[in-house]
């Protein structure tokens, strides 16, 4: 052990690797949120008011089964009225304004609703709702089927602790027992906040009474007692609703959930998103419709081609009352709709004394549709028909689909199909894909265990018209005596509504807002239903993976996968490419909350902790699943920095794995991290090597250093006598230490008094 001279007066010093790494760019100080940011607004009149909905999970996850919300949100609308109004009139006008936003309310007892849950179709995709064990309130355009009605779902308070979002993407949270909703109001209840509040220097609330913490304050919010009902509004106000820390546990005032419900009550931050004004993924408006069209009047209708397509039809038969049934891909839509609408328009040709003249359609969107790379396939609208999968045998609702088989591959009638931005330059898709080909409308998800019990295994939960089915499995879905079971095909159909897929690269446009469908010659007699644009994916979905979508050559054509963020659908989170794949698989991600039982064992604190499985999805169940890819994450939302201060840890999903420091890359100048030689199914968390505090004391004749480490970095402890000569530092030891427990490093004191300085310099390992 070596000796030195040291003072009594022992001067710590604690340095970085590099100062750069530990320290943070400045930027300017955003201005507050105020009611000018707001964009959806409802109601008229010269007063305005704002409603604020935060979505978080809660801190203590007590009396409570409802999965935490995709992500923590914040979203803001604009109300404006005349004379006087509650909270409930603003709350109320707007759940009723807004498709995206929809409220679980309780039963009106005569002293009002309670507000048991609410949700937001994050990902625009309308398909939104809740679901139980025993039951499902799903929404839906049809009047005869929707449970939403006026934005709201009329539920008991049994469910509240137990619903579960039908969309895993989107927003949402509930609770009565376990953690509900709470209300707040700008300080006083007057009004005059043309910016949101002010949240305050502290993270909870201050009760006003610690020993019945039943009302207070939170910087400038006040915790409003009264309810929406009893909550007058003024000019200026601000609503806000938010989730509790926990539940209050009545009978047990010791519990976590109770003390987070009382003491951690927290207002709305200031990082507020203005909720966007609805665009529907459906054309409404129909631009041009030239005849001629089907000498059925059932099919010769054009608006039947707006909006949804159909996902119930009735089977208006010769005798009797008519006979719904659900729109699947083995039984395709025609006649009218739940709601006595037409449900198709037929494109015919007719010959005369001018020649041949042809049906044709065109739709315009109600927004840009744009050439987005990231959507997934790079499919960017979708064109739906009435093609079905030939199957062997009779089919109706009650059939079993994990034995009806698809064996004549599909009834087609393709149409032309071209694209428009301004309705005066055109692209035709002549060489296709075409209209009413792959892949046949599919209405709802279907159940095997709901079979099993109820003889019907159709739930209420739509498929997603917004997401295309992977074009490569047009090689195995629709292939004549491919006998693959129906159950199957709607796996591989993994969520999507189905619909012809189609790229705007190949037509040169940025965008386009039209899209026409005409008959041409041997291209007449098909139908059309409906049009839809698609999304891109959000961490949280799934998409399909097949061996068809990687190039001939993976290093230049690699199938890629990219999933937005949640938290700004704007950005790409993650993204995936695929070099290798032996069989189709099914990619999921998600987002890991802090309560994630797997983060408990991880030895440090993430910045970010993602979820990635993917796994076999049908057929060849002899084969094991093989593939290889490299990861992307965008870590610019959450960090700012060279990388050189960041760590990645990865847990495998085998039983008894544990985490271990991965080797990355990083792009400063994108802020993306780069993971390659992915091959199979883990959990990733993105942690920051935080600067440790080194301790120094002197005692029975000794100087004693210590430190809390984190594993996987090397620590160098140095000393010099000399600040001003970065050259004077001296190496003492090296630790690589295994574990974060505390390391002290003891030195003798040589009995001459001389001045020393200590400093940590860290590197990976």
């Amino acid at each position: 052990m070596k000796f030195w001279k040291i003072n009594k007066i022992v001067k710590p010093l604690a340095l970085p690797l590099l100062a750069a790494v530990w320290g943070c760019a400045a930027s300017a100080q955003a201005s507050a949120f105020s009611l000018e940011d707001i964009k959806y607004w409802v109601g008229s009149g010269e007063h305005r008011a704002a409603l604020l909905i935060e979505w978080k999970s809660p801190e203590v996850l007590n009396n409570t089964e409802v999965r935490p919300p995709s992500t923590t949100q914040t979203l803001a609308w604009g109300y404006r009225w005349e004379g006087e109004a509650t909270a409930a009139d603003l709350f109320n006008s707007i759940v009723a304004a807004d498709p995206r936003l929809f409220a679980v309310l309780s039963e009106d007892t005569g002293f009002g609703s309670m507000v048991l849950g609410l949700g937001y179709d994050l990902n625009a995709n309308q398909v939104y709702g809740i679901q139980t064990a025993a039951d499902t309130w799903a929404y839906s355009p049809l009047a005869a089927l929707t449970d939403v009605r006026q934005g709201v779902i009329t539920g008991s308070y049994n469910v509240a602790d137990v619903a579960q979002s039908l969309d895993t993407a989107d927003l949402y949270w509930g609770g009565v027992y376990g953690p509900g909703w709470e209300l707040w109001c700008e300080a006083g209840s007057g009004g005059a906040f043309d910016q949101i509040p002010d949240f305050g220097p502290s993270p909870y609330w201050t009760p006003d009474d610690p020993l019945m913490p039943w009302s207070g304050t939170h910087g400038q919010w006040d915790y409003a007692a009264l309810g929406l009902s009893g909550t007058a509004l003024s000019d200026g106000s601000w609503i806000a609703l938010t989730v509790s820390a926990g539940g209050l546990d009545y009978m047990n005032p010791e519990d976590p959930g109770t003390f987070a419900y009382n003491w951690h009550k927290a207002a709305p931050t200031s990082q507020v998103v203005a909720a966007d004004t609805a665009s529907s993924p459906y054309p409404l408006e129909l631009a041009e419709a030239l005849p001629p069209f089907s000498r059925s009047t059932l099919y010769a209708d054009p608006l039947a081609v707006l909006g949804e397509p159909t996902t119930m039809a009735q089977n208006l038969a010769f005798f009797g009352l008519p006979d719904p049934f659900r729109v699947k891909l083995v039984e395709p839509a025609y006649n009218l709709d739940l709601d006595g609408n037409k449900t198709l328009l037929t494109l015919e040709e007719d010959s005369g004394e001018t020649g041949t003249v042809y049906g044709s359609v065109t739709v315009k969107f109600d927004h840009p549709v744009y050439d987005e790379p990231a959507n997934p396939y790079g499919v960017d609208f979708l064109v739906f028909g009435n093609t079905f999968y030939v199957g062997k045998g009779f089919v109706s609702d009650t059939t079993d689909m994990r034995s009806y088989f698809l064996s004549g591959g599909a009834f087609a009638e393709p149409m032309k199909v071209s694209v428009s931005p301004d309705g005066e330059r055109w692209y035709t898709y002549e060489e296709g894909p075409y209209c009413d080909t792959t892949f046949p409308t599919h209405g709802f998800h279907w159940d095997a265990g709901l079979f099993e019990r109820t003889g019907n295994g159709w739930t209420k939960k739509k498929m997603d018209f917004t997401k295309p089915v992977n074009p490569a499995l047009s090689s195995v879905l629709g292939v004549a005596e491919s006998y693959l079971s129906a159950a199957d095909a709607i796996s591989l159909y993994a969520g999507s509504g189905g619909g012809t897929g189609f790229d705007l690269a190949e037509s040169g446009f940025d965008f386009i807002r039209f899209v026409r469908v005409e008959a041409a010659d041997g291209f007449s007699g098909g139908e059309i239903d409906a049009f839809s644009a698609v999304r891109p994916a959000l961490v949280g979905e799934s998409l399909t993976l097949s061996p068809g979508n990687i190039g001939e050559d993976p290093q230049l054509e690699p199938a890629e996968l990219f999933f937005r963020n949640p938290a700004s659908i704007s950005e790409t989170l993650l993204a995936l490419r695929f070099r290798e794949l032996n069989r189709i698989a099914l990619v999921s991600t998600e987002i890991l909350r802090p309560e994630e039982e797997a983060l408990g064992t991880l030895p440090v604190q993430p910045l970010k902790a993602l979820g990635l499985r993917v796994e076999t999805l049908t057929g060849l169940e002899d084969v094991v699943l093989r593939f290889r890819a490299e990861l992307s994450l965008d870590c610019s939302s959450f960090y700012q920095g060279s990388g050189s201060d960041l760590e990645l840890w990865s847990l495998g999903v085998e039983e008894g794995a544990a985490w271990q420091r991965r080797s990355f890359s990083f792009d400063p100048s994108s802020g993306c991290l780069l993971l390659e030689d992915v091959s199979s199914s883990l959990m990733l968390a993105v942690a920051r090597m935080e600067s440790p505090a080194l301790s120094i004391a002197v005692s029975g004749g000794k100087v004693l250093i210590s430190f809390k480490p984190q594993p996987g970095w090397v620590y160098a402890l140095e000393r010099s006598s000399d600040l001003a000569r970065e050259t004077g530092w001296e190496l003492i030891a090296n630790f690589t230490p295994e574990n974060s427990d505390s390391l002290t490093w003891e030195e003798e004191i040589s009995p001459e008094g001389q001045t020393f300085f200590y400093r940590l310099k860290l590197s990976r390992e």
